[in-house]
This record gives structure tokens, sequence and C-alpha cells, in this order.
């Protein structure tokens, strides 16, 4: 019947029972294949309170029926229609791709019914993938979320069980758990429970954590995860949002155009502003580039810097219309906006417009001075103030010996290294211990005998140990200072290994980062991995300070050299 009438599902069921007391069960079919898409649901109760057994059945089958099977048979859903009202709500605009919406209304289901098992789960996937403004698993509202998950796992089915397991440990939540050993475990857990959100968080770790972890082949890993998601759940949007962005990485333009007209034929949705954005950049459509950034600025958003698809000129622009928006935002707001603006400034070389906007993004002098060595800026005058600066006991006291001693380093100047070392070490904070150690790497470098011992133990350290500590507290631009060491013994391809260990999408020190992987590549023989990271690196960097145009000119003087090497290497 329900395959005659188009219908996707049917509800079958009982009921029986006496003249006292009734007994109804039910359940969802899949009418294409005649298969059961939950658990059967069983309500009881008196003859004389029908209304409410059918009120308590209709709850059971709505909550089941959005991701039925992810529970187990004993889940009675929940009792509160407002908090079973929120999270259908959040389950739409999950799959729609409006995480933030998404994540407000899943916290708002968990309020209401602290004791609702899928609302803890999904803000827990959430978490995991870094969707939306709740953060990661490692911060206060990410461990909330995940012991809620937890404490009523018995409520899971087997499939969810298992990813959340591997989101949040064997043991449960744990902070500072090995960013390596969750993303293996997720990824582990996509291959094993075929859930769609499984692969979304396992794509996203991919995304965001691959190039940091040492996987040269992330982009390709992201995408392919992001795919499964959409094979499984064809009307998942909630994984699609860096399908662009991947695309763009890999210069696949045939692949990336038909995402897009396949995204620009749907009604037009605010959490595809990027993509809409991308779009009409490729196809040369001014109107609709003013139109995508105008939304952009709506909504706040500021494209990622890493999408190779986005010249650095349109990112100012859209930069310059969120600033004229400013007096809009919250205090908060504000001061977020002026270190994303400082951040880009820093990227595309212009130092006097980061130093106006620094203030407002750090009041604090020394934070600011701190950020301007993390960005690896030629600032001496930073360096002498926070020369001047007192030891602190504060648990970020560590940065100030920390950052000065890397900055020297970089100029080849090992000057109190060895003081920095011993203070470092006197710091409890795993970050000041690594710091210490890759001080001391940089150093022995410096120093006759050369070594490249150190180096590379500190190398392994970068690639497998150094990312144990929480998301938040992780340092990936230091992966920048050690290339500069291997390129000091003429170890290129192990320079160019340690500039390609970035984060993605947190900007600090890209452009450099770029320009050193795309430079040591070339000097290592590897034109395919050079080319794109140079193409980048220009594209970012295209209007910088005049003291800086020296190097964006070296720069693009090789990559025409390389551009015109290739044809002919391609030809033999």
């Amino acid at each position: 019947m329900a395959r005659r009438l188009g219908a996707g599902q049917a509800l079958l069921g009982s009921i029986v029972g006496s003249a006292n007391r009734l007994t109804i069960r039910a359940v969802i079919v899949d009418a294409g294949r005649d298969s059961a898409r939950m658990h059967n649901v069983t309500v009881s109760g008196s003859g004389d309170s029908l209304t409410t057994i059918i009120s308590d059945l209709a709850g059971q089958l709505l909550s089941r029926g959005s991701g039925a099977w992810r529970l187990s048979a004993q889940d009675p859903g929940t009792a509160s229609w407002e908090a079973l009202r929120a999270f259908m709500r959040g389950r739409e605009l999950y799959t729609t791709g409006r995480l933030d919406q998404a994540g407000a209304a899943f916290r708002a289901a968990l309020t209401l019914d602290s004791t609702f098992a899928l609302a803890a789960y999904w803000l827990t996937v959430m978490v995991a993938s870094e969707s939306g403004h709740l953060g990661g698993l490692d911060g206060p509202q990410g461990q909330s979320f995940a012991r809620a998950a937890w404490r009523h796992r018995g409520r899971l089915g087997p499939e969810p069980l298992s990813l959340l397991v591997a989101m949040v440990g064997d043991s449960g939540p744990i902070p500072g758990r090995s960013r390596l050993a969750r993303h293996r475990a997720m990824e582990a857990a996509a291959q094993s429970t075929n859930l769609p959100e499984a692969w979304v968080v396992a794509g996203e770790s991919h995304l965001h954590f691959g190039a940091l972890l040492g996987m040269v082949d992330w982009a390709q890993r992201a995408r392919t995860a992001f795919s499964r998601a959409l094979s499984i759940d064809p009307t998942l949007r909630s994984g699609l949002l860096h399908i662009s962005t991947l695309m763009a990485l890999d210069r696949d333009t045939i692949a990336l155009k038909a995402w897009m007209d396949e995204v620009a034929a749907e009604p037009p949705e605010p959490a595809f502003s990027t993509e809409q954005h991308v779009l009409a950049l490729l196809r040369g459509d001014p109107k609709g580039v003013s139109r995508a950034r105008s939304r952009l600025a709506d909504r706040g958003i500021l494209p990622d810097q890493s999408n190779p698809a986005i010249p650095g000129a349109e990112l100012d622009s859209i930069m310059a219309e969120l600033l004229a928006r400013a007096d809009t935002f919250t205090a908060a707001r504000r001061a977020a906006l002026a270190c994303q603006a400082a951040w880009l400034a820093a990227n595309r070389g212009q130092a006097q417009r980061v130093r106006a906007l620094r203030p407002e993004c750090h009041p604090d002098a020394v934070e600011a001075d701190i950020e301007t060595l993390r960005f690896a800026e030629d600032d001496s005058a930073a360096v002498r103030r926070l020369g001047m600066v007192a030891p602190s006991p504060a648990p970020t006291g560590w940065m100030v010996p920390c950052e000065v001693s890397l900055f020297r380093l970089r100029q080849g100047d090992s000057t109190g290294a060895g003081a920095s070392v011993r203070a470092l070490r006197s710091w409890s904070a795993r970050e000041a211990v690594v710091c210490a150690r890759l001080i001391d790497a940089l150093s022995s470098a410096l120093r006759p005998p050369a070594s490249m011992r150190p180096l590379v133990a500190m190398d392994s350290i970068m690639r497998h140990k150094a990312w144990s500590a929480p998301a938040g507290d992780m340092n990936p631009h230091w992966n920048y200072d050690l290339a500069l060491g291997f390129a000091r013994h003429a170890a290129w391809a192990d320079a160019a290994a340690a500039a390609r260990r970035r984060l993605f999408g947190r900007p600090i020190r890209l452009a450099v980062m770029l320009r050193a992987e795309g430079w040591y590549a070339a000097l290592a023989g590897d034109t395919a991995r050079a080319l794109p990271a140079l193409r980048s690196f220009l594209r970012l960097r295209d209007d910088p300070d005049e003291r800086l145009r020296s190097t964006v000119d070296s720069a693009r003087v090789l990559l025409s050299r390389l551009e015109m090497a290739r044809p002919a290497a391609d030809s033999r």
C-alpha cells in the first residue's frame, strides 16, 4: 500500500488487551526495502487512558524516527514534548547544514530533558567534528555534552555507542586525550559502523588535523569521507560545507563547478554562503560575487584563508564589509573580528595594518607582542619589550621565553637559548616542555659541529607526540621553526614536510609556511607539491608591504621557472 501511494515509510502495529488494559506495538518500515528502520515500540496503559498511551507512542516514534536505529530497544526517547520538538528541529537544521542553530536546538532539548540520550549524542558528534561554535571535545562545553551522552550510553544502539566510544575513549570523557588516538578511533568507527555522522566526524578530523598529523593525502581522505556520508544519506548537507574548499585544493575545477551548480539550483541557504561566493568567483560573475560577499558579511563570516579559489584581495573586500558593520556587533565579537582582520593582514604581509588592529584584538600589550612573534613577523621592537617582561607564574607565562627564543633562532641567534630551555622545563605545561625541546634542537643545529639528530628527534615529537594535549593548547606553527632548522642542513624534503604540517583553518603563519613549503619542495625536486604551495602563497600575499616585496618577487620567479620546466618534464 505504501509503495502504491508513493510513501517512503509505513507504520505497522497491533493492539492487544482487555477492557482494563491495552498494549500497543508499532514499528516504522522502509517501504522500498520492506525492512524495519527501528526497534518495535511498545506502550501499555489502562483502557481509560487511551489519549496518554497514544501520546507516549507518538513521542517514542517521533524521537526514534529521526535516526531510529541509533537507539537501543530499551530507550524510551523522551517524555517531554518540548524536548522532542527541540530535538526534531535540531536534526532538521543539522541535516541542512545550519550547524549553529542545530547546536542551539540540541542544547535546548538536553536542557529540557537531561536524560535525552540522542540529544547528548548529537551534541557530542558536533563538538567532535568541530561543528559550529561549540568548541572541541576537550573544552568545558564539549566535556559536559560527552559526559551526558556517556551517562546514558546504555540507551544507544550498538553502532552509535561504538562511535561515542571512539569520540570520548573507552573509559569515558577525559580531557587531553591524544589527538592521534582519537583520530584513528573515529576513522575505525566510520569504517565499522557506516553511520553517516561517523563519516562526517572522520572527514572533519582529516580536514582539520590530517596535515598536522603528517598525512600527505589528508585532503583526499577528507573528501572521500564526506562523499561516503553523502552516499549513505543523500539528504545530508552538514558534512558538505567543506567540499568546495577540498575541490579547490585539488584544483578539481570540473567537479567543483558541478557541485556548485547543484548547490545553486537549490533554494538559497545561508549555510551555503561560502559556496555561492566561490561559485560566483569561478564564473567571473561580479554581481554574484557582490551579493555573496554581502551575505557573508551579514552572517559575520570571513571565508577560510586556505581556500585557493579566493584571492587575497577578495578576502580584503569581505573583511572591509565586516569591519564596516562592527558597530552592530558585541564587544566580544568586535575583538574576535579584529583578531581575524589582524591574522589576514599578517598573511597578506601588511605589518602596519597588523599593528593598528592588534591592540583591539589583544588589549594586553604582552599578549599582543607574543601574537606578533607567533606570526613570525620581523618585529625586533616586540622582542625588546618582551625581554623586559618579568617572569610570570601564570599558566601561559612560558610563552614569553618560548616565543622570544624562537624568534632569535629564526635570525640565527642562539643568545639566551640555554636560559630559556631551563626556564621552560620548570613549567608543568606540556607545551612548555615541547618548546624547550624545540629550542634545544634548533640551537644545537647552530652550534658546531652541527648535527641533525636533535632535529630528527624533534620532528618525531612534532609528528606523533606533541598533539596529545587538548586541541586548544596546540602550537602547530612551531613546525615552521622546525622547517627552518632542517633547511640549515639542506635537508629540503624534511623541511618541506615540516612546513606542510599545518592546522587547517587556523591562519597563523599560513603565508610564510606556504612559501617555505613551496621553496623547500622545489629544492627537493618535488615540483608537484611546490607548485600549489607557491600559487597559494602568491594568492594570499599579492599586495604586501614594500619591505616584503622581494620575497614575493622571488617566489613569483621560482613559480614561473617551475611552470616552464613542468611541460618539458611531462613531455619526456
